[in-house]
């Protein structure tokens, strides 16, 4: 007899757009010089999607679209980690960053998600969303943020001079 639970029906697109997030778990590598994050939008139609999606696959771990990694160990990688942190107090009044990343569980930030165009494992042109960026949550709540296609994709060409021979295979 097939057994499959009757409650696990969540499936939906998430649209490009902006939302409100709360961040959950925090972990910091101090080797790697990396901090990770998994979020959640707290807000709105799409409250709690990402918890959603992870309900119904816990196998596959919480969705990728709904965790940040910022690494910092360059000039570049430090400068994004701070506008994210700015984003964070501008988004939470009375919080200041003191160093500690526990203390960002919980806290509130703006992200959203551009349209993004993507060729799939069959070759077929895809839209979806790209992966989040952050804005404070007063950014998402003015749109002051795009949904737009920021680049393309590169055209992936295939070179149709590599040819095998019966020569080239052993059998």
């Amino acid at each position: 007899m097939l057994q499959i639970n009757r409650e696990n029906k969540f499936s939906s697109y998430l649209v490009p757009g902006g939302y409100i997030a709360q961040i959950g778990a925090v972990k910091h590598d101090s080797m790697k010089k990396e901090l990770v994050f998994r979020f959640d939008i707290c807000e709105g139609e799409y409250k709690g999607y990402f918890s959603k999606e992870y309900s119904t696959n816990i196998s596959n771990g919480w969705p990728n679209k709904g965790v940040a990694t910022y690494k910092y160990s360059d000039e570049n990688g430090e400068r994004f980690l701070n506008q994210l942190i700015d984003h964070v107090e501008k988004s939470n009044p009375g919080y200041t960053w003191d160093g500690d990343e526990t203390k960002l569980k919980g806290k509130k930030v703006g992200v959203y998600y551009q349209n993004n165009t993507y060729t799939n494992r069959n070759g077929e042109e895809k839209k979806g969303t790209s992966f989040p960026k952050f804005v404070s949550v007063e950014d998402i709540r003015n749109g002051n943020f795009s949904i737009e296609e920021t680049s393309k994709k590169k055209e992936v060409k295939s070179s149709n001079d590599f040819q095998i021979t019966d020569d080239d295979i052993q059998f």
